[in-house]
């Protein structure tokens, strides 16, 4: 099998993983705290985007995003940016580029600072399987200090892009 070929067996899938059943309007973020949840992937990726809720104001909202590999203790992307609020409750991706190993553990840390509260998540889930059999796993946080957990908080959707060998 020539490169041309082989090229051709790869395909690429662009995914957004939601987390949360429902939502709702009243979580606190004036951006001395931090809302963390740990992930791990069972195959190789790249983290594309971040989901954030806005509140019910159209404004721009500043946060601190920090994605550490926990095993060692790494801080792959440390960033700050602003994103506008839309003035409902769905989520804002804010685009970050990260490449994840499969089966390692990291935490993606944000401090929004929305100066009021924001729409948060409920129902959340330990485990979204996709279509292909990609899987993300969520784990409580030690560097969540505003009450961001698997079940409820921020960080409503993730966006990956999966490299795959067509076999």
């Amino acid at each position: 099998m020539n490169i041309i070929e082989n090229m051709r067996n790869i395909y690429i899938n662009d995914l957004k993983i939601s987390r949360y059943g429902s939502t709702t309007e009243g979580w606190i973020c004036k951006g001395s705290k931090a809302d963390a949840i740990s992930i791990r992937l069972s195959h190789s990726a790249t983290l594309t985007s971040i989901g954030f809720y806005g509140n019910s104001i159209t404004s721009l909202i500043p946060v601190k995003i920090i994605v550490k590999r926990n095993d060692s203790d790494s801080i792959i992307l440390k960033h700050e940016i602003s994103y506008k609020s839309t003035g409902n409750s769905g989520p804002i991706p804010v685009p970050v580029k990260v490449a994840m190993d499969a089966g390692a553990k990291y935490t993606l840390s944000v401090a929004i600072n929305s100066g009021d509260t924001t729409y948060y998540g409920t129902d959340g889930n330990s485990e979204v399987v996709c279509d292909g059999g990609f899987k993300v796993s969520f784990d409580h946080s030690p560097s969540s200090s505003n009450s961001t957990s698997v079940d409820q908080g921020q960080i409503p959707t993730l966006g990956f892009k999966i490299s795959k060998t067509n076999d």
